[in-house]
């Protein structure tokens, strides 16, 4: 179904986002279409996940990397990186089914995040929005509710 020519689906995701824009305490923002930012690190993050499903860390990788949004030179990020999102939140925000710790403003459909950080050859670190908790899987794998979210440092 299509209004003012735009797919049905398409308003529907930027309702969401648009409902989720206030940044918590000032210190998110988001910046372009797609493109928060993290006021107090300036890391620069997008503003939605993969949105595709559960990925492994080789996915989410090459999601990242292959993203053209505003220019490109997106990441996988840090543990470090993805624990601030987690901390830097004043509430929690939908994660599909669930809640996340979150910033207002992502629009995020899992609870699991791929970090950049391997534990070994096989393994890779990744970081529960949902409570916090962090945890190695193989890269290989991919856990339920597993998804990318991707960081551009300036």
């Amino acid at each position: 179904m299509k209004r003012s020519g735009i797919p049905w689906a398409t308003l529907a995701l930027l309702a969401c986002l648009a409902g989720n824009a206030a940044a918590d305490d000032g210190r998110w923002k988001v910046v372009k279409p797609g493109v928060m930012v993290d006021t107090f690190t300036e890391l620069q993050w997008t503003q939605r996940d993969n949105l595709g499903g559960d990925v492994n860390w080789n996915q989410a990788k090459a999601h990242c990397a292959g993203l053209a949004l505003d220019g490109g030179g997106w990441g996988l990020p840090t543990m470090t990186e993805l624990s601030q999102v987690y901390s830097g939140a004043q509430g929690e925000i939908s994660c599909g089914n669930y809640k996340c710790r979150a910033p207002k403003g992502f629009y995020l459909t899992g609870l699991l995040f791929w970090s950049n950080e391997r534990e070994g050859s096989s393994e890779a670190w990744s970081f529960y929005l949902s409570h916090g908790v962090r945890d190695s899987y193989a890269v290989s794998s991919a856990p339920l509710f597993s998804r990318a979210l991707c960081v551009r440092r300036s």
